[in-house]
């Protein structure tokens, strides 16, 4: 799983969410019953592109579901690579994408799963300070 440094620890709810995602297109009711699973389903595509593309298919739709303006997004465009030989540090890429990334995530959740997914959360949250 790519982001394993930054959301390992959500790797079995991210699994649960890509078994309700269709192989092809959006989710059903994708403005109103399920729009955060649709949001999530949009910035794993955009992340997937970013971390596998440096991000030359979604890049503009990346910007608008993590909330950055173009000039914002942590990857260097093509021509900045090559007219400044601009390097790209994914751990930085990583890092600044994955508090925002952990929100979506954390809606969809609540939004297929109801309010015991949020509990379970804040119980593991929790459990895991206490060790």
């Amino acid at each position: 799983m790519w982001m394993e440094k930054t959301l390992g620890d959500l790797e079995t709810v991210i699994d649960k969410l890509n078994e309700l995602i269709p192989m092809e297109g959006s989710v059903e009711s994708p403005r109103s019953a399920n729009k955060h699973l649709e949001k999530f389903r949009r910035a794993q595509n955009a992340v997937y592109d970013c971390f596998n593309n440096g991000l030359m298919n979604r890049r503009k739709d990346f910007a608008s579901i993590f909330g950055m303006r173009y000039a914002e997004v942590p990857v260097p465009t093509i021509r900045s690579q090559l007219a400044f030989d601009a390097r790209i540090n994914w751990d930085y890429v990583e890092s600044s994408i994955s508090p925002k990334f952990r929100e979506i995530i954390h809606s969809a959740a609540c939004e297929q799963f109801g309010v015991h997914y949020a509990a379970n959360m804040l119980i593991d949250k929790v459990m895991k300070e206490d060790a």
